[in-house]
């Protein structure tokens, strides 16, 4: 076994080894260097950390991060997580050094030295390496997956000719946002947009140009509604809109922008130029309302008391 051993002088060499402790040494050797022939096999990346530095990286795990394993090495893991999911990743990390947490299919961003960005789903656990305790850091590359996932998800819940979401998606949205305005009574609003004489537009110019208009007018109104805000298309050329933390005096204000903007719109088409206008109810959700449908409904009266009184205005309805 190594220990220390005698040398000529008679004083003692510290580390001198027997010759079966030398070939225990160079077995050892060789199955650590076939566990790292094994470990970069593996279709997941793979470190094992110190408290303050990377001391293993497979194959994989520098494939994913984007720069060549032996690099990693002397690196925090931190280093490499954006700063968005740095706060999360550091308080598991700790955990699982102080506590002995294990933490499992944990998404987080990863980016290279060089801006690559990767998306990945990583597990931690505890475990002792050379008699140190060190943490296992396991990561699989789900940036596909994810691309995938948004990819279906925008087909499932979007108007495919303006990207405004389907009447589905904005139908559970409102229902939610009901919901948090029937729990902590903060103001929201609706509005509900028709096209006027859009028949028109598809009998004297073709369906092409009337496709033209629908997408600038669902431009047009995305330019005057805030990232919260969910624009719908109900159908046709009907829309609706959700403003929450919204009252109707500001609702009612940012229909009046759009009707404006939405009137000065040209349509550029062979054998003239089309325009068009927009009419539009507002409303308010109140106590009195039972679903979101309750105040949807009477934002459709506004809406063809806008048609009944001329056209291209707004009108609210508390």
């Amino acid at each position: 076994m190594i220990g220390m051993q005698p040398n000529a002088t008679g004083t003692w060499d510290l580390f001198a080894t027997t010759p079966e402790a030398q070939r225990t040494q160079d077995e050892l050797l060789r199955a650590r260097t076939k566990l790292g022939v094994f470990l970069d096999l593996i279709p997941v990346g793979l470190v094992i950390h110190q408290r303050h530095a990377i001391i293993f990286a497979n194959l994989e795990a520098g494939n994913v991060i984007g720069i060549p394993p032996h690099e990693l090495i002397g690196h925090h893991i931190l280093d490499f997580v954006d700063l968005e999911d740095s706060e999360l990743i550091r308080d598991r990390f700790n955990r699982c050094f102080d506590d002995a947490l294990t933490v499992r299919a944990l998404e987080a961003r990863l980016t290279s030295t060089d801006g690559q960005k990767r998306e990945v789903q990583l597990s931690m656990s505890p475990l002792f390496w050379d008699g140190l305790p060190v943490i296992n850091i396991v990561f699989s590359d789900i940036t596909l997956l994810k691309k995938k996932e948004h990819e279906l998800f925008i087909l499932s819940t979007t108007d495919s000719l303006t990207g405004a979401y389907n009447r589905r998606y904005f139908m559970d949205a409102a229902a939610r946002e009901f919901k948090q305005f029937q729990r902590h009574h903060t103001p929201l609003s609706l509005m509900v947009m028709d096209i006027d004489y859009f028949k028109r537009i598809n009998d004297n110019f073709g369906h092409a140009v009337g496709d033209e208009a629908i997408k600038a007018f669902v431009d047009a109104s995305l330019s005057n509604l805030r990232r919260e805000d969910v624009l719908g298309r109900m159908g046709g050329e009907e829309f609706a809109v959700l403003l929450p933390q919204t009252k109707l005096e500001s609702a009612t204000a940012i229909a009046e922008r759009l009707r404006r903007q939405v009137a000065s719109l040209v349509i550029d088409a062979k054998g003239g130029q089309a325009r068009f206008t927009v009419s539009i109810g507002v409303t308010q959700a109140t106590a009195s309302d039972i679903s979101i449908e309750t105040g949807l409904n009477r934002a459709d009266r506004a809406l063809y008391e806008a048609k009944a009184t001329g056209r291209n205005r707004v009108v609210a309805e508390p």
